[in-house]
């Protein structure tokens, strides 16, 4: 998208101290002073509102990496329950989001090990002054201090606009990692946002039968070509009688969920053959109701899975690298950060148009 927006003041009664300037001197207790540096960043101010604002870095540690940003990548779904202020539990404004950034390291720390100046890497948490009200992952930052540990190093030939979304699939294999399969199993997934996505084409890499589905044509229509054997829009077709055309009457060896919408659960139980198996995929915001009587005469396994581990992100890497993996055909918008509250916006507002939102911090 094209460049635009301006930087925007920020009180300094919700931020702290932080000053417009690229360092700042502080006078310590014993008298002595220290540099105090601050660095561009996003900001959730209150619910649906999103700025461009400095954040002052702590001190880099001996254990810490600094890594300047190159993209950093928006997950529509935990960063627009936040923006919208419907996530329970930990919301808390102001604070800085995200957790998906690929940068370039600029210094390492003295016990830093297996990363040096010069090294592309993926960084999920930022660090920043403890004068800050919150900071909540923190990663959409132009400059990042970070615990060397929770950074990944990019390998050479991995495109770093596909990289920094390589946690999306890992989130998809803490689900899948759950499942018993077979080469041949039948799998719908429900919902093609980026979780689903990637949840379908795990499902493929590992030599199952992929239908998928949405309410948004264009998700359908990115599904079909990069993602899954088989999508429909899900306003077209009686999808419990779809998927048991495609499987002989018996229903989804599995199904998986990633829409977020509690009141799936029930659907989820009629797509499903008996003593199949259910991944509840999303995150949700309100209670899931059971229908016990249904779910306990299908007798089906259910996981509920959450996060995820390095481990996958490394295999998600390797499997980028060789293509197996599509990403980039899947992003739908890049922005320059000081147009964040636009971009939040038009996921919040126009999810059918959009898929995969990165913010360029070289712009």
């Amino acid at each position: 998208m094209a460049v635009r927006g301006h930087r925007r003041s920020v009180p300094s009664s919700a931020f702290g101290r932080c000053r417009e300037r690229d360092r700042t001197d502080e006078r310590t207790e014993g008298g002595t002073y220290r540099m105090r540096t601050t660095t561009d960043a996003i900001w959730f101010e209150r619910a649906k509102s999103a700025v461009y604002a400095p954040v002052e870095l702590p001190d880099p540690g001996p254990r810490d990496l600094v890594v300047r940003a190159e993209y950093s990548g928006v997950s529509m779904g935990t960063e627009i329950w936040y923006y919208s202020g419907r996530r329970t539990g930990d919301i808390r404004f102001p604070a800085v989001p995200g957790y998906q950034t690929v940068g370039i390291v600029e210094s390492a720390g003295a016990d830093v090990v297996g990363f040096a100046p010069g090294d592309r890497v993926f960084v999920s948490k930022g660090n920043i002054s403890e004068k800050h009200p919150r900071n909540w992952f923190g990663a959409h930052m132009r400059t990042l201090v970070a615990d060397f540990e929770t950074a990944i190093k990019i390998e050479d030939g991995i495109d770093p606009r596909e990289a920094v979304f390589s946690g999306m699939p890992a989130v998809s294999m803490r689900g899948f990692g759950y499942l018993k399969t077979q080469p041949g199993d039948k799998v719908i997934v429900i919902g093609q946002g980026m979780i689903g996505q990637m949840s379908a084409q795990l499902s493929k890499i590992h030599g199952l039968h992929v239908m998928a589905t949405d309410h948004y044509p264009m998700r359908v229509e990115m599904s079909a070509a990069h993602s899954s054997h088989r999508a429909v829009t899900a306003s077209e077709v009686d999808l419990v009688a779809w998927v048991k055309e495609q499987t002989d009457g018996a229903g989804a060896d599995i199904v998986i969920d990633t829409t977020g919408v509690p009141s799936i659960f029930k659907q989820c139980v009629d797509l499903v053959r008996h003593r199949g198996q259910i991944v509840m995929q999303g995150w949700y915001p309100e209670p899931i109701s059971v229908d016990f009587h249904l779910t306990h005469l299908k007798e089906p396994t259910v996981y509920f899975p959450c996060g995820f581990y390095k481990e996958a992100q490394l295999q998600a890497l390797g499997w980028l690298k060789t293509g197996e993996l599509k990403i980039d055909p899947l992003i739908t918008h890049v922005f320059h950060p000081k147009d964040c509250q636009e971009a939040y916006q038009l996921m919040l507002q126009r999810p059918a148009e959009t898929l995969n939102v990165l913010f360029d911090w070289e712009q």
